[in-house]
């Protein structure tokens, strides 16, 4: 229920770009201490 009152307060685009910056930090910090494990 409280997804959905966040959901209809914000902007559905202003979630997705959101998302989408979390998504990509999170992907290059895995990358990154992925590849200090490699090396």
């Amino acid at each position: 229920m409280s997804t959905q009152n966040l959901m209809q307060t914000e902007t559905p685009w202003e979630n997705v770009t959101l998302n989408r910056c979390l998504f990509v930090a999170i992907t290059i910090l895995v990358l990154t201490s992925g590849f200090q494990k490699l090396h």
